[in-house]
């Protein structure tokens, strides 16, 4: 089986946080595209024959590499962003993580931020 690389990281320190703990990042993306996606020394590969899905990975890693160069993911996160993320609300997903807006302050002074898009 041929593979194609779709993607190379800019930051191999990423390379770990794009796994998850014993895969978990990496299985939840193969599971939601339905193809194997493997990930080495940086280089993102997928089959030569799930070429078809090169552009989504490639936004979706790009976006997450992005983020991850600018603030912490926990894993939660990281599938959130894979769940949700398109080609129309990559913008949005950007800011929601790195431009963090406060919804409102409690009386306590303590600022809440949104998790989700739905929130913003």
């Amino acid at each position: 089986m041929a593979k194609t690389i779709i993607y190379e990281l800019q930051n191999i320190l990423n390379e770990a946080k794009l796994l998850g703990d014993q895969n978990r990042i990496l299985n939840f993306i193969e599971e939601e595209y339905q193809i194997p996606v493997k990930l080495r020394h940086g280089e993102i590969s997928i089959p030569q024959e799930d070429i078809a899905y090169k552009d989504e990975l490639v936004n979706l890693f790009s976006t997450l590499e992005y983020i991850l160069n600018q603030v912490k993911l926990n894993e939660s996160d990281i599938l959130t962003i894979v769940k949700n993320l398109s080609l129309e609300n990559k913008e949005e997903i950007i800011d929601l993580y790195t431009k963090k807006k406060i919804l409102f302050t409690t009386i306590n002074g303590k600022s809440i931020y949104p998790k989700t898009l739905n929130q913003v």
